[in-house]
């Protein structure tokens, strides 16, 4: 299930669907950022890797003080 979300997220940024991106998002992030619009702009400016992805591969889940990690490789659009 969490990679299921991961990969969604990532397909609707490279599709540019940022409102589908940020149902993604958690409540903590979404809280941060406000709107959709404030969280696509911080994602296209800070993290271009995100924004225009090539895809991912998924690597260790763990647990860390109560909370799911999951460890991505993450590729840019240059791959």
């Amino acid at each position: 299930a969490i990679e299921g979300v991961i990969a969604s997220q990532l397909q609707a940024f490279n599709a540019r669907e940022v409102d589908q991106a940020w149902s993604y998002a958690s409540p903590m992030i979404q809280g941060l950022f406000g709107s959709p619009e404030n969280f696509g702009m911080m994602v296209m400016q800070g993290y271009p890797m995100v924004w225009t992805n090539g895809g991912a591969e998924f690597a260790e889940l763990r647990e860390e003080g109560g909370r799911m990690t999951q460890t991505i490789y993450l590729r840019d659009a240059q791959g």
